[in-house]
């Protein structure tokens, strides 16, 4: 039976409704991959085939949003996140 709650630091995410923000809506399709592992494009994928995050930034694509969002040094969800070169993301 999966988990319908995964808690990351104070705040829960319930694995049954649609995230809200896009590091969340990536730790959601992560978690339902063998080895919590996927590159940006299957997670890019699996959220738009879901229907996950409807909000788009213009001109830069899902998986660079994404890379964005989890995998830059700034980022204030890196922690939450393993990035491999050249483009996998594995959620911790």
């Amino acid at each position: 039976m999966k988990r319908k709650y995964y808690q990351i630091t104070k705040k829960a995410i319930n694995l049954n409704e649609k995230p809200s923000h896009l590091h969340e809506t990536g730790a959601v399709v992560l978690l339902s991959e063998p080895n919590r592992k996927a590159t940006f494009e299957t997670i890019a994928n699996k959220i738009e085939r879901r229907n996950l995050f409807l909000e788009r930034k213009r001109g830069i694509t899902l998986a660079e949003q994404i890379k964005l969002r989890t995998s830059i040094s700034s980022s204030k969800y890196k922690h939450w996140f393993e990035f491999t070169k050249p483009d996998t993301l594995n959620f911790k």
